[in-house]
């Protein structure tokens, strides 16, 4: 993999030294509190007799704990603030749940966007955050999915990486240089190098296709295809009625690869499986994302934080390799809350990226990777974590453009038209002609 350097970063917390301009660091390289020294939260609802009392609602269950103690954290900082959290962990219906309660005139003050379609259908109840602090230093290709004539609505929560994830040990001991894997021909060559090497190698397959994961096929891995025909551009797909589907034939032959080289049945293979067979050395590569580092940590620590690495994607037809990065979520701020509530929840946001203490629980408790100019990829924990922050502003990124897409399109009809294939029940031509008519189809609905 080829690194290329990054723009020193504005938030200085990941490098040690002493930066100019905005940067502000101690004499040991971490963060000096920027929200209130460089950029002082703004006045008003902080300083009032009466408290203002804001309300977040959170989409993911599994940030709780570390939402909570942001919450608990900033109200510490700021006197007659209030901060109350709730949560959901019915993530299919939680965008409806949202637009119902803030219809209802009983909406929270921050919430989670989920791309173009709610930015759409909410818009007239969104506040325009293109003048908040944070989005000054917001890395603008990952606003574009929640940009409106030129406004923003949405900051991002964190940014995601997504490809082939391989296990670095086999790579050395098929002696296979990653760095010379810089096209879709070589990637072919390598995966049948080690195909062949599989008894000394000790691997059941080369791969374990999580074709049951049918996110992850529909939604994640067509997005490579797609962002490359939609330029890396959610409100372009969204707005789109009809899907040409450029690269199909190049998606075919990547999921052809990895279905003929892994555990059989793919069909049947989810995260969970995909997972173990990874962490216990049962295959050598999975597609799969950042988000499977926590799964693969309960499996084996050592091996998620120190054997593995990400490599870029070959993409068939196309004569360069690509970083698949993207921001999964959004903060939306409710404009129906009254003045003080929606500058406070402004300040919330604020702080949860420009202060030394937001940014630890986004990056230590969450573990999450701010979408912000310039982050040190020193900063990583772990491989894929670097890999994330060395491409976010590389032009060697393709932006994930799911979030685009029509609701439900992804999983249930390309995820799971996908699965039918490797099982053989449905033929290629089938998946596109498929995919292509429910799009339509959606589309169409969505005008109405």
């Amino acid at each position: 993999m080829k690194t290329k350097s990054l723009l020193p970063f504005i938030l200085a917390l990941l490098i040690a030294g002493t930066l100019s301009g905005c940067n502000n660091l101690d004499n040991r390289g971490h963060i000096t509190d920027y929200f209130n020294t460089a950029h002082p939260a703004s006045p008003s609802p902080t300083g009032s007799r009466s408290a203002v009392a804001i309300e977040i609602y959170h989409c993911k269950t599994e940030f709780k704990d570390a939402l909570e103690k942001a919450a608990n954290k900033f109200m510490s900082e700021h006197d007659n603030v209030i901060v109350k959290t709730k949560y959901t962990d019915d993530m299919q219906n939680y965008s409806q749940t949202v637009r119902t309660m803030i219809n209802s005139g009983q909406g929270p003050d921050i919430f989670n966007l989920m791309g173009p379609s709610d930015t759409d259908e909410l818009l007239d109840k969104l506040a325009d955050l293109t003048d908040m602090k944070v989005i000054q230093h917001v890395l603008k290709r990952y606003t574009k999915c929640v940009t409106v004539e030129d406004k923003i609505y949405g900051v991002p929560c964190s940014i995601e990486g997504y490809g082939l994830i391989y296990n670095k040990e086999i790579f050395e001991k098929a002696k296979i240089d990653v760095r010379e894997i810089d096209s879709y021909d070589a990637f072919v060559k390598a995966v049948m190098e080690i195909d062949q090497m599989k008894e000394q190698l000790k691997l059941e397959a080369v791969f374990a296709f999580p074709a049951k994961d049918t996110r992850n096929t529909g939604e994640y891995m067509s997005s490579i295809f797609l962002s490359a025909e939609f330029n890396g551009d959610s409100q372009k797909a969204y707005h789109e009625k009809n899907l040409e589907f450029k690269y199909a034939e190049a998606f075919k032959q990547m999921v052809d690869l990895q279905n003929k080289y892994s555990i059989q049945p793919s069909k049947d293979i989810d995260a969970e499986k995909q997972a173990e067979y990874f962490a216990k050395g049962k295959v050598a590569i999975i597609q799969q994302s950042n988000w499977i580092l926590p799964i693969l940590n309960k499996i084996d620590s050592e091996f998620a934080s120190s054997k593995i690495d990400i490599m870029s994607y070959p993409i068939p037809g196309i004569d360069r390799n690509f970083n698949v990065l993207g921001a999964n979520d959004y903060w939306g701020i409710n404009n129906a809350s009254v003045h003080e509530e929606v500058e406070t929840a402004k300040d919330f946001i604020n702080w949860l990226y420009l202060s030394e203490e937001g940014l630890a629980v986004l990056t230590k408790e969450y573990k999450l990777l701010p979408a912000i100019k310039g982050i040190s990829a020193d900063y990583g924990e772990d491989p894929i974590t670097r890999y994330i922050i060395t491409y976010a502003a590389s032009e060697d990124t393709n932006v994930c453009i799911y979030m685009g897409y029509p609701k439900n399109w992804g999983t249930n009809v390309l995820g799971e038209s996908i699965r039918q294939y490797v099982g053989g029940r449905l033929s290629w031509d089938d998946v596109v002609k498929n995919a292509k008519a429910a799009w339509e189809k959606a589309r169409k609905e969505q005008s109405q």
